[in-house]
């Protein structure tokens, strides 16, 4: 997978993170937005609504996202201070 490929779901879930050395896996993951056109919305609830929209992410902005936190497509993400979810199709890793 090349650094600015679209993630999938079984992309998501076979990434694995670092050890904390006690064992646990952190589930935040760097990744940028990968989208042709406009912004990548940062939104307060897990669907597509443009009065949800709390931040906008420019293309090839990196952020975290959490991976272990999905709904369906949206995946928990955070960027300057503010936390919310991010359509998942658009993020690709670092």
């Amino acid at each position: 997978m090349n650094k600015f490929e679209r993630m999938n779901d079984s992309v998501l879930a076979n990434i694995s993170g670092g050890n904390d050395g006690m064992g646990s896996v952190d589930p935040w993951k760097e990744v940028v937005a990968n989208v042709a056109a406009g912004y990548l919305a940062l939104r307060n609830y897990p669907a597509t609504d443009e009065s949800n929209e709390i931040f906008h992410i420019s293309n090839g902005t990196p952020f975290k996202i959490n991976i272990e936190r999905r709904s369906g497509e949206f995946v928990f993400a955070y960027i300057d201070g503010k936390e919310g979810w991010v359509n998942g199709n658009f993020v690709a890793y670092c």
